[in-house]
């Protein structure tokens, strides 16, 4: 009598394992069908060391960032960038006006020193001048045409970090989701399949913001 309990029991067992082992399956395949609905690939749980992020901008012809100040992820991929320009490619960056009021809110609302934000703006824009200066060195020494870097500065309380690779057949987007006072790396990031509305939205901010001159030195 008791081993008929015990297939019994470890027959209900099994079935209770595999009923939330599909369960768990079929809810992960609605969450994946609803992103991908929704036009979005995938959700990183942090906007650092993304590979399929550092693959396109390994292999596009252009790179354009809209963030707030962009340091880290300037410091991060500062290799790429420099290899991307000593090819031919272009850069853009769309960055916050270091003077600006908001700047200085936002440094407040992050528990921070009201300078802090504009300083690394600042760091960003000596770190670009130093990565166009290596890329035309690069460029010169392989005898090719060195590419671009475009800067523009916004005056609107913009937040959520924006990353654009573009070639001649796609574009990819990512869009880190900013939490202050969290950095963008430490924030979720959301890769696009479609990033219409993400181009829309860097290029209606690219248009109404202020060119600022990056010469190498």
């Amino acid at each position: 009598m008791n081993w008929i309990i015990e297939t019994v029991l470890s027959a209900v067992v099994s079935s209770v394992i595999v009923v939330g082992f599909l369960s768990a399956i079929i809810t992960k395949m609605q969450i994946s069908i609803e992103l991908k609905a929704n036009g979005i690939k995938r959700i990183y749980p942090y906007g650092r060391n993304i590979k399929s992020l550092e693959k396109k901008m390994q292999n596009c012809k252009t790179i354009k960032i809209l963030g707030f100040s962009a340091l880290g992820f300037t410091h991060s991929y500062s290799e790429i960038l420099i290899e991307h320009i000593s090819h031919g490619g272009k850069v853009e960056f769309l960055l916050a006006k270091e003077n600006s009021e908001f700047v200085i809110e936002a440094a407040q609302m992050e528990g921070r020193d009201d300078t802090v934000i504009a300083d690394s703006i600042k760091q960003t824009l000596d770190l670009l001048r130093a990565t166009k200066e290596k890329a035309l060195k690069k460029a010169q020494s392989m005898d090719s045409t060195c590419g671009t870097i475009e800067v523009r500065q916004y005056n609107t309380e913009i937040r959520n970090q924006l990353i654009i690779c573009k070639d001649d057949k796609e574009t990819h987007a990512w869009m880190s989701i900013l939490i202050p006072p969290l950095a963008a790396v430490q924030c979720k990031m959301i890769e696009y399949s479609k990033s219409d509305d993400c181009i829309a939205y860097y290029d209606v901010i690219w248009e109404r913001s202020t060119p600022r001159e990056i010469e190498a030195n």
